[in-house]
């Protein structure tokens, strides 16, 4: 009996489970039905994190200094008795020579008065003065010969006078009142014919001006200064 009992049970479990709409109340199929297992989702695992690659700083390359080269030790009193017995007539010097005026020469391109032909020298002159001179070089340099306008005082402070007095290219010279430059190296350079009065700068010819104010004030005075440029400088 017990076997029969079991063999029913477990035919209406099978019935239950495989034919669910069989007519029975939700008691019965809740208790002859077997619970079915739910299927799990495998749930894939999420990626590896990518490698991280730390970056070395390069160690510090030492640089070494080339090391001075220093240049062979030369015998000087060595090479002097050979230059003297190579050269018995060369005079040696014990010390170099003063290069001062190699350097002037040097730099002769950057004077651009040396190539005037016609020099206008001002001392200190300002304002309508300098003006004035400026006025007279000008004509001069278009009407007569290349003229250029200088200040003494530059040429004193650089000595070089010596420089402006040698350009092949100076032929005239005019400049400020003697009392405004006779206490410089240019007064030295100063000569008279005492014979003819006319005055000279080095070897050049000068023309002595009188100061620009009075000259300014007395037009008078203007048109004896041109006729004595055009004459002198004209020649």
């Amino acid at each position: 009996m017990e076997s029969l009992l079991q063999d029913t049970i477990d035919f209406l479990k099978e019935v239950a489970r495989t034919q669910p709409t069989i007519l029975a109340t939700r008691e019965d199929v809740d208790y002859f039905a077997p619970v079915m297992p739910k299927k799990k989702v495998a749930v894939a695992p999420p990626p590896p994190p990518p490698p991280t690659f730390v970056q070395k700083k390069p160690e510090p390359v030492e640089v070494k200094p080339p090391a001075p080269v220093t240049p062979p030790k030369k015998n000087t009193f060595d090479t002097r008795l050979m230059v003297e017995k190579t050269f018995p007539d060369m005079v040696l010097r014990e010390t170099p020579l003063e290069d001062s005026h190699a350097r002037k020469k040097s730099r002769l391109w950057e004077e651009t008065y040396l190539n005037a032909q016609i020099v206008v020298i001002a001392f200190g002159e300002v304002g309508p003065g300098l003006e004035f001179l400026r006025n007279v070089t000008k004509a001069i340099d278009q009407l007569i010969a290349p003229a250029q306008l200088i200040e003494g005082t530059l040429l004193e402070r650089e000595k070089s006078w010596e420089l402006l007095l040698n350009s092949p290219a100076l032929k005239n010279i005019l400049c400020s009142p003697w009392n405004a430059w006779k206490s410089t190296s240019l007064a030295t350079l100063y000569r008279q014919n005492g014979t003819t009065q006319e005055q000279f700068l080095g070897k050049h010819p000068l023309i002595l001006l009188e100061s620009s104010v009075s000259y300014l004030k007395n037009p008078e005075k203007k048109r004896s200064l041109w006729q004595l440029i055009h004459t002198q400088l004209s020649s």
